[in-house]
């Protein structure tokens, strides 16, 4: 009985797939290393494992069995792409999960410099303005006569970076010992650090005015260059806090680079206006001031503290140079002679 929808050519295809199954092992040439598959049956069975490999044919078939024949080397040979294609897909994991596992270049650990890196660096307020001298110095006469142009640079300079500092200051107090500025300040106002040597600002503290009689015994060269002095230790001391900030992720990082970099445009303004009068320039600091227990503070707490000190004096020597200035400014303008 014939049934719609080309059921016969549908059962021809089946007996010539039975055909392709059972060949004879006979014509199966044997190979020195084969590879094996796997194929799932129609009802989910998995037949047992065959080689892949075509049998040879020595002659040219006859046209009744050509058809036969000729499916059966296609069956086999996409056996054989399929097999190799399973061992390239093999391959190609491997190559992905080597290649995952591999460090990529977001994953590589940054390398951090050591101490003694960093202690041999160059320091930053060792010529703040980066002049290339040629190794010639030209030392310039003793000039006293100071005008309210250079020195307006070093309270522009000296402005801009109290300001930053000092905005910041109660958002570090807080962040650093869960309290506002104030309260900081008044529990650590009689402590200080001795190699930052502030005592030449004689009374002066954190956000305090200068008392009239110490402006009024003030000299603008001395300014200038005491004031340069102890820039530059604090320059030492802030190099420490921003290395601390960066080796332990905390949040003032950023705030304290700001600050380093800021104080060299400072400490370039007072250079140069040293240098361009004559005076004496003070002999710079090295980081040996600067202890090796004081840099390493085992304590957490006691580096809080230290830096706290450090900023602190490093806001209130910007805002002692910005006052004295504006008042010797003052005193230049209202002159006779001026």
């Amino acid at each position: 009985m014939e049934y719609p929808g080309h059921l016969e050519g549908m059962l021809d295809r089946d007996q010539r797939t039975a055909k392709l199954r059972f060949f004879n092992e006979s014509d199966i040439k044997p190979v020195p290393k084969t590879y094996s598959f796997q194929d799932s049956t129609p009802n989910g069975t998995t037949p047992a494992k065959r080689h892949c490999c075509c049998p040879t044919r020595t002659k040219r078939p006859s046209s009744s069995s050509s058809s036969s024949t000729n499916s059966s080397h296609l069956a086999c040979r996409n056996g054989y792409l399929l097999n190799t294609f399973q061992s390239v897909k093999n391959v190609l994991i491997v190559v992905c999960l080597t290649l995952v596992t591999l460090p990529t270049a977001n994953s590589i650990p940054v390398k951090r410099d050591t101490m003694a890196d960093r202690m041999s660096s160059d320091m930053k307020w060792i010529n703040p303005c980066n002049i290339n001298t040629g190794g010639e110095i030209t030392e310039n006469p003793r000039n006293t006569d100071f005008n309210s142009s250079e020195l307006g640079k070093i309270i522009g300079e000296a402005t801009r970076a109290f300001i930053a500092a000092n905005n910041s200051l109660d958002d570090f107090a807080f962040g650093t010992f869960g309290k506002n500025e104030t309260t900081v300040h008044t529990d650590f106002i009689n402590k200080r650090l001795p190699w930052l040597e502030t005592d030449w600002l004689g009374n002066k503290r954190l956000h305090e005015n200068i008392t009239a009689d110490e402006l009024a015994a003030l000299k603008v060269e001395d300014v200038l260059v005491n004031v340069y002095k102890i820039l530059q230790r604090l320059a030492v001391g802030l190099e420490q806090i921003t290395w601390d900030q960066q080796d332990k992720g905390d949040n003032f990082k950023e705030y304290f680079a700001n600050s380093e970099l800021q104080l060299k445009t400072v400490l370039c303004e007072l250079y140069t206006t040293i240098e361009a009068h004559g005076l004496k320039m003070p002999e710079y600091p090295t980081r040996d001031i600067m202890s090796v227990d004081e840099r390493s503070k085992t304590s957490n707490t006691e580096r809080k503290i230290r830096d706290w000190l450090i900023l602190r004096d490093y806001i209130n020597t910007l805002d002692f140079l910005k006052q004295s200035l504006e008042h010797l400014v003052k005193d230049l303008t209202s002159s006779p002679e001026s």
